[in-house]
């Protein structure tokens, strides 16, 4: 690359002596940023003229705020570049410089447009499913007779719909007939079945639906949001949580009862603070209970408890958290309907709660004699320090392991398992089973129930941002644009 340089003549002989603080070559022209999964690909023109014809590598520099990242050097003559190691939910411009043959340097490039990276998420409900494209929108289908699916209409669709007004999604969660989603600025909407004020925009406590998305209440640090059954909790930035919706058998955590109905509290369409947290990093929310992972890496549980599903060794509802018996390595946490299941940070599984169908994976034998719940955390088979992620549903879980195969286990009834096998009553597996044809999941979810009570679904995004589901398609919640159950992943379409 040239640098300004000036002549000097002496006894006949000219000199090139650099000057201090020389003048660099003209930057190349940034063009756009696209933000994708903790990445964001960048794009611009090379330096016009001489100057670009000699470029050997480019470098690239990414700022939060006053923040700058370690410079990204690509030995490449290319002009489109995908920057990895982002925080998703964190917003980023871009510069970029030119750098020649002998390592001289261009100026930088003007900065990119801001651009916020996201996460490709899944969240699945009884009925419906979702996700988070990545550019900051949500897409959902399946079941929309509670406008669940948030495009304004309460018809149900095969294929995924654009959810009305949403243009900063970080995160998205599914309950039975509702869902939520968290904004990049800290704050979260809900839409669809608004019964018991699980939708928590403060309004009256009723039977009645939003078919496009309405604001939580006094909540603006969001750090995750959990959809449960007929109530949603989230995570604040200061390491409480707050649930809002239905109050019966504890779920919201407050400690607050009705008098004369003990382990019952109100009902509440703004949101509560569940007693005694303030280091909490997630939350769960299954069908009447929830969990929250702390920092420490213990997990607090609180709710319905009849399965054992607040994992402290009683059946005992709990209307404020419950210590989970003997883990405190956790790393995430996750509720099905009725059972929970936590990632320790050796990588293996421990479930608790309902086992009826053996979707704790303990291959617990089916036999009168063995309860069909266990009160305190069994350990997964069949999974020693490969799973990622784990996924409860209403009667079967999934995990993702490393290298992006899946394992599921529990109630088949609906081909959830994802295994290709038969569609017929009563089928489950007590141990993890391989999902047939998925090599390269980047990320897994589970539905629950229909509100028939019945059902079940599974859905994993792969490496090539296509996303494959299996399992009941009663609404079309596969996505598929049928409404066949499968028990071998087929591909959503549109997305």
């Amino acid at each position: 690359m040239r640098r300004s340089r000036l002549a000097l003549g002496l006894l006949g002989v000219v000199f090139l002596v650099p000057l201090l603080g020389c003048v660099a070559d003209a930057p190349p022209v940034m063009a756009i940023a696209i933000p994708g999964d903790a990445r964001a690909t960048v794009s611009w023109q090379a330096p016009p003229g001489d100057a670009g014809d000699s470029v050997i590598a480019y470098e690239v520099l990414a700022r939060s705020g006053s923040e700058a990242l370690p410079l990204v050097r690509f030995n490449s003559t290319g002009t489109t570049q995908t920057i990895t190691g982002l925080s998703n939910g964190t917003t980023y411009t871009f510069h970029v410089r030119a750098i020649g043959p002998t390592g001289g340097e261009s100026a930088w490039s003007r900065p990119s447009a801001p651009v916020t990276p996201q996460e490709r998420a899944l969240a699945l409900g009884g009925e419906h499913s979702c996700a988070l494209p990545g550019d900051g929108t949500v897409r959902c289908w399946g079941a929309g007779y509670m406008g669940q699916l948030g495009n304004g209409s309460t018809d149900d669709s095969l294929t995924p719909v654009t959810v009305t007004g949403i243009t900063s999604a970080i995160s998205v969660t599914a309950g039975l007939q509702h869902t939520c989603a968290g904004l990049a600025d800290g704050t979260l909407r809900c839409w669809g079945y608004d019964g018991s004020g699980r939708l928590g925009d403060g309004g009256p406590i009723g039977g009645g639906f939003s078919a496009t998305p309405v604001t939580v209440s006094g909540i603006t640090t969001a750090t995750s949001v959990a959809a449960g059954g007929e109530h949603t909790c989230a995570g604040l930035a200061d390491g409480t949580v707050r649930c809002w919706g239905e109050g019966s058998f504890g779920r919201l955590g407050d400690g607050a009862t009705i008098p004369g109905f003990p382990g019952s509290s109100a009902d509440s369409s703004t949101p509560v603070t569940v007693v005694g947290i303030n280091n909490a990093i997630s939350v769960a929310a299954g069908s009447a209970h929830s969990c929250a992972l702390l920092a420490d890496g213990t997990l607090r549980c609180w709710g319905y408890n009849y399965y054992g599903q607040v994992g402290n060794g009683t059946l005992d509802d709990r209307e404020t958290p419950a210590t989970v018996t003997g883990i405190n390595t956790a790393t995430s946490v996750a509720a099905g309907a009725a059972h929970t299941c936590a990632r320790l940070v050796d990588g293996t599984l421990r479930c608790w709660g309902w086992d009826l169908f053996r979707q704790l994976g303990a291959n617990r034998p089916t036999d009168p004699d063995i309860t069909d719940w266990s009160w305190t955390p069994v350990t997964v088979v069949g999974i020693s320090a490969t799973a990622t992620s784990v996924a409860p549903g209403g009667n079967h879980t999934c995990a993702l392991l490393a290298g992006g195969t899946l394992r599921c286990w529990g109630g088949d009834d609906y081909g959830q398992l994802g295994n290709g096998g038969a569609i017929e009553p009563g089928a489950n597996s007590a141990t993890p089973v391989p999902v047939t044809g998925i090599l390269s999941a980047t990320s897994i979810a589970a539905g629950t129930y229909t509100s028939f009570g019945i059902g079940g679904h599974t859905c994993a995004r792969l490496a090539d941002a296509t996303v494959r589901c299996w399992g009941s398609n009663l609404f079309g919640q596969l996505g598929d644009g049928t409404t066949t159950d499968s028990s071998t992943p087929v591909t959503v379409l549109g997305l």
